[in-house]
């Protein structure tokens, strides 16, 4: 049996000169990640096979590069009008490439009858939130910077898009006021164009739930994220279930604002590094706030840290996101229990 340190090399070196290391160079590949290109391409022709089923719109406004958010809207021809809508999004942050992914796995689950879900309500689906920090990334990928340096976390500006919006938004915490912070959470809430799209859409729409996908810690989390606000009772009971859903690796479930204060040794790391142990300024808490119970799922984990660490501290694009083979399986195991939620919703609902 290999010692912790012969499988950190063991690992590094597969990194560096091996197949998991090949893979990673051909990670937009043919038989690799999308790009925006292949986003387009691929949702636009699910949608010319099924017009009655599937729609594609742009959302306002443009991004600061002039990009526009795509959102793809499934609905059943036989549903009623007042039927329920709820929205799945990816990529809010720029290098979670496998949130994309799912987003768009679940889109061709849902269009080839995989599940009934649409059977019972409208589902709005943005791929990518953050199509500027995208774009960037993915020509990062592209060269070596990628695999061997920092990918972008925030959009175009620097911003973190999941800080910006306008429950709890604050200036209170280092991590949220310091440009160079991953966490900058802009110049007021809502300042950047991305935030205001959802905020657009999340109004004229009413959800009655979300599921926003994020990487890289196999984990459900409930809001809300901050101390100071009671959890979603509706969420908190339902999300105990999800994992007796994942035919592979069962995900943990957590309480948002307590998921970086999990011990006493974390919240004391977590408050120095951050200056809070809280998080501020969510999509999912804004949501919560207008009745929609949210679901945060990061999709999968790169492994035990002490056995990965040299892959995880040369690249993020090894710590948010599983190879290109091996991301099949990742989404596999979380795509039961993203719409098992949704239904699980409708259900407490009655709808």
């Amino acid at each position: 049996m290999l010692s912790p340190f012969a499988k950190l090399t063991r690992n590094t070196a597969q990194y560096l000169f091996g197949e998991q290391g090949r893979a990673y160079r051909d990670f937009f590949g043919e038989d690799g990640y999308r790009d925006a290109v292949r986003y387009r391409t691929e949702l636009g022709a699910i949608a010319a096979q099924k017009p009655d089923w599937v729609t594609m719109r742009w959302l306002a406004p443009s991004t600061h590069e002039g990009r526009k958010l795509g959102l793809v809207r499934l609905r059943s021809p036989s549903l009623r009008p007042d039927c329920p809508r709820v929205l799945v999004t990816g990529l809010m942050h720029a290098r979670e490439f496998i949130t994309g992914e799912t987003a768009v796995e679940l889109v061709e689950h849902l269009v080839r009858g995989r599940d009934d879900l649409l059977r019972r309500c409208e589902v709005d689906v943005i791929p990518v939130v953050n199509p500027d920090g995208f774009a960037a990334n993915v020509e990062r990928v592209r060269g070596w910077q990628g695999r061997f340096g920092p990918l972008k976390r925030g959009n175009a500006r620097g911003v973190d898009l999941n800080r910006n919006f306008g429950a709890g938004w604050t200036k209170d915490h280092r991590t949220y006021r310091l440009r160079l912070s991953e966490e900058y959470n802009g110049t007021t809430a809502f300042s950047e164009p991305e935030s205001r799209a959802l905020r657009a859409l999340a109004e004229e729409r009413g959800y009655a739930a979300a599921v926003n996908l994020h990487s890289y810690s196999s984990v459900f989390l409930y809001p809300s994220f901050r101390d100071e606000d009671a959890p979603d009772p509706v969420v908190r009971d339902l999300v105990a279930k999800l994992p007796g859903l994942q035919p592979q690796e069962p995900y943990e479930v957590y309480h948002g604002a307590r998921f970086y204060g999990r011990g006493r040794a974390q919240r004391a790391l977590v408050r120095a590094a951050r200056g809070t142990t809280e998080v501020h300024g969510t999509f999912d808490d804004w949501l919560a706030e207008r009745g929609c119970h949210c679901l945060v799922v990061e999709v999968s984990r790169p492994g035990p840290p002490r056995e990965h660490l040299g892959e995880l501290v040369m690249s993020n694009l090894r710590m948010f996101n599983p190879s290109p083979v091996a991301r099949s399986a990742a989404i596999e195991n979380v795509l039961p229990a993203i719409t098992g939620y949704l239904h699980a919703v409708l259900d407490r609902r009655g709808t």
